[in-house]
């Protein structure tokens, strides 16, 4: 589909502090959403809200330049298909979303997760990921989000979150086995992880994370991520972080 006459919605800034959305599991949301609705995702009448950008704005850019756009497949015309695209805005936080509305990793089936995870370890060293030494993955929970579309960050990593997995025991699995799963981290308790030797993909983590989350009481606590580590391990980790999966594996936190 040919998007290149679409017209997209401005860089949007509206909708401050619109809505502070209900507790977590005791755990007040703090920080404003910068929406309408909590839990609707980016529904029309919040085109202009800054907490929609990526779904108005960034998303739509970037399907309009899809040679700079590197993407899963087919855009169609009023197709409900699940398409990943990578959002590169010039800084050292690209984004990864899609271009069905999925409000959050709440709303993310363990197969579109599956996909989407698989993207974003895909990439050459030129785009980010795949230089190891330097970047991680990273989801957020419901309750950290900031924009109600989701999104992976493509990030500088946290250094504090690499030497813990640096120095962790390693938690490989085969998968396909009862024991493939998210085990918690001995150097980290916050950190429930899989590992990989000689810097290999996590596979099928959208399925590890989509059990590892519906296992657990409070599932809007729930973010995810994947960094590198210096033995040459690769780790997909799950965590309760109240400050959700950016803070924990990217360098800003934010």
């Amino acid at each position: 589909m040919d998007l290149s006459n679409c017209r997209c919605q401005e860089k949007v800034s509206g909708c401050q502090a619109g809505v502070v959305c209900e507790a977590v599991c005791g755990l007040p949301v703090t920080k404003p959403k910068d929406v309408l609705h909590c839990d609707r995702g980016c529904t029309d009448d919040q085109n202009n809200c800054e907490g929609c950008g990526i779904w108005f704005h960034s998303l739509c850019n970037c399907l309009k330049n899809p040679d700079k756009c590197p993407h899963t497949g087919t855009v169609k015309k009023d197709s409900h298909d699940s398409v990943w695209a990578l959002i590169t805005n010039g800084t050292n936080d690209d984004l990864i979303t899609n271009t069905k509305i999925i409000p959050s990793i709440e709303e993310l089936t363990a197969q579109e997760g599956n996909v989407g995870w698989d993207f974003a370890q895909s990439f050459p060293t030129d785009v980010g990921f795949h230089n190891y030494s330097a970047t991680a993955l990273a989801l957020n929970s419901w309750r950290a989000r900031t924009h109600m579309q989701i999104h992976i960050h493509l990030c500088d990593k946290n250094m504090t979150t690499y030497t813990h997995l640096s120095t962790a025991k390693e938690l490989p699995a085969t998968p396909g086995t009862s024991d493939y799963r998210l085990k918690q981290l001995d150097t980290d308790p916050d950190l429930y992880c899989i590992s990989v030797p000689k810097n290999g993909a996590i596979q099928k983590f959208g399925e590890l994370v989509d059990y590892f989350r519906r296992g657990t009481d409070c599932t809007r606590r729930v973010g995810a991520g994947i960094m590198h580590d210096k033995r040459g391990n690769t780790w997909g980790c799950a965590t309760f972080n109240s400050a959700g999966g950016v803070a924990k594996f990217c360098s800003t936190g934010s």
